[in-house]
């Protein structure tokens, strides 16, 4: 896995240190959603940080956040330890996404113009043709600006943070990765944008629901196949942590 980011020089400013703490927190969620962090595992400090070339600090502050989200919980010899994740966790996770997203198309819908209009058509070239060259880089940069148009349109600057901050649980490059759903993105939009265009609400919350359970699914799917919830000798489908080093030794 590659840094996050190197620091810099020790004058670095707070408002800077508080953005590199926001990436480490960034990167440690999404390998616990992708679940290369399982529940059990201790992130310990000084070896993070060396691996994310950090200081302690910026990495604390992150694992301060994510033990805000309930995502860790402090664990011996200064660590922190992956707390549990269920799938229900996953599916409530887009159901949140879908209700916002769905509110911030309605309203996007009721202020189309030609130009924005126009403006998501591009947005979806862009992604159409990331998805043609298959750079995983360039197809999470044009999803991410389809979906800012759309909320700059909706004009709900407090939902579209909501919603910026809800994509943080979804990790990205698994998507990214993924052809089939790059090509599924780009026939969902499109037919996200045509019902805007119609003012269809019926069908915008429709298009939102399809896309965000498309979304639920997939990582459900990954998480399945990376054993996160293996199931224990109990039935009850979760392991100790020793069980779950006994299955990766």
């Amino acid at each position: 896995m590659a840094a996050v980011r190197g620091e810099g020089s020790p004058g670095r400013s707070r408002r800077q240190r508080s953005q590199l703490s926001d990436q480490v927190a960034h990167e440690l969620r999404a390998r616990i959603m992708a679940g290369t962090l399982r529940p059990g595992d201790t992130i310990h400090l000084e070896d993070t940080a060396a691996e994310l070339d950090v200081s302690i600090t910026p990495l604390r502050d992150a694992l301060l956040t994510l033990r805000g989200e309930g995502f860790v919980e402090p664990g011996a010899r200064r660590g922190f330890v992956v707390s549990e994740l269920s799938r229900d966790d996953v599916m409530d996770v887009f159901w949140l996404q879908r209700q916002i997203a769905n509110e911030l198309a309605r309203r996007a819908a009721r202020r189309l113009t030609p130009e924005a209009s126009q403006r998501l058509d591009d947005r979806i070239g862009s992604l159409r043709a990331a998805v043609a060259g298959g750079d995983a880089e360039a197809i999470s940069d044009a999803e991410f600006a389809f979906h800012r148009e759309l909320n700059r349109l909706a004009r709900a600057p407090k939902l579209a943070s909501f919603q910026l901050k809800m994509g943080w649980y979804a990790p990205h490059r698994l998507y990214s990765v993924d052809r089939s759903w790059g090509e599924f993105a780009v026939a969902s939009h499109e037919r996200l944008v045509g019902a805007i265009r119609r003012a269809d609400m019926d069908e915008i919350d429709a298009e939102t629901r399809v896309l965000f359970a498309d979304a639920a699914q997939r990582l459900l799917a990954h998480l399945d196949r990376v054993g996160m919830w293996e199931e224990s000798t109990d039935g009850s489908g979760d392991d100790s942590p020793a069980d779950r080093s006994a299955m990766r030794s």
